[in-house]
C-alpha cells in the first residue's frame, strides 16, 4: 500500500470542500479502481463521477491503464463539465416546479419540458394506475449516459432527467424531462431525445391495473431489447 495526494479543482473541490488529501491505495492498481478509490473516499463525487478523468504525475490517464503507483505520488481529479444534471429515481411524486428551477440558467433562452403521466384508459379497459420498478442503481447510471449523449449532440445549459418508480395513479407524472438551452431548437431536440432512449433502453418496467383487478406488465414500443427480439433493424 501506498499513500498518494490527490488533488481536486474547481467542480471537484467545490463538492469536497478541499483542494487535496491524501488516499491510501495499493501500489498495483488500475484507472477504474483509483477513480473508485477516490469516489468511495468523497460520496459527493458521484454526482459528477461520469466527468471526472485522473492524472499521475501531471500525465492524463485512462480508466483502463494498469498503474504501479509510488509513495507520495501527486493524483488530479479534473472535472470534464462543471454542468451537473438532475437524474433521478425516486418513490416520491415528481415536483414540476422544482424540476424547472433546477434547469433555469440566466444564459438559457429557452426552456423545454416533457411530463409523463398516468392515463385512465387502454384498449378499452379502464386504467386505475402504473406501477413501476426499477433496478435503479443501473437505470440511475443509465440516464447519466443518456445526458452524457445528449450534451454530445446539442448545446445545452442545464438538464433533469427524473422517474418515479412505485404506484402512480391516474394524472400524476412518472417521467420529467426538462432541458434549457441558448436557442430553442437544442432544447425541444433534446427532450425528445433523451425520452426516447429512456423508454428505449432504462431497467425501468411498468405494470397496468385495471379496473377489474388484472394487471399487466408493459413494454413500451420504444424498448430496444423487444425490437431486437423482433428482428428490428
Amino acid at each position: 500500500m501506498v499513500t498518494v495526494q490527490v488533488l481536486f479543482f474547481a467542480k471537484s473541490r467545490e463538492l469536497t470542500g478541499c483542494s487535496q488529501t491524501q488516499l491510501t491505495t495499493p501500489s498495483l492498481t488500475t484507472g477504474r479502481a483509483l477513480l473508485e478509490a477516490i469516489v468511495n473516499a468523497h460520496p459527493e463525487l458521484g454526482l459528477i463521477k461520469d466527468n471526472l478523468i485522473l492524472s499521475v504525475n501531471l500525465s492524463y490517464i485512462s480508466l483502463t491503464d494498469n498503474l504501479s503507483l509510488s509513495e507520495g505520488d501527486e493524483i488530479a481529479c479534473i472535472c470534464l463539465s462543471f454542468s451537473v444534471d438532475l437524474v433521478l429515481i425516486t418513490p416520491e411524486p415528481l415536483d414540476e416546479s422544482k424540476v424547472r428551477s433546477y434547469v433555469s440558467d440566466n444564459t438559457a433562452g429557452a426552456i423545454s419540458i416533457f411530463i409523463g403521466t398516468t392515463r385512465n384508459h387502454f384498449n378499452g379497459k379502464k386504467v386505475l394506475k402504473l406501477e413501476y420498478e426499477a433496478y435503479t442503481a443501473m437505470a440511475v447510471k443509465q440516464l447519466q449516459e443518456i445526458c452524457n449523449d445528449a450534451r454530445l449532440k446539442w448545446s445545452l445549459c442545464k438538464m433533469a432527467a427524473v422517474h418515479r418508480i412505485g404506484e402512480v395513479p391516474v394524472g400524476q407524472p412518472s417521467v420529467m424531462v426538462a432541458i434549457s438551452s441558448e436557442h430553442r431548437h437544442d432544447a425541444i431536440s433534446a427532450v425528445s431525445y433523451v425520452i426516447d432512449a429512456i423508454k428505449a433502453s432504462t431497467t425501468i418496467w411498468k405494470k397496468e391495473v385495471y379496473e377489474d383487478g388484472e394487471g399487466q406488465w408493459k413494454a413500451n414500443k420504444e424498448c430496444k431489447w423487444l425490437n431486437e427480439d423482433k428482428g428490428a433493424p
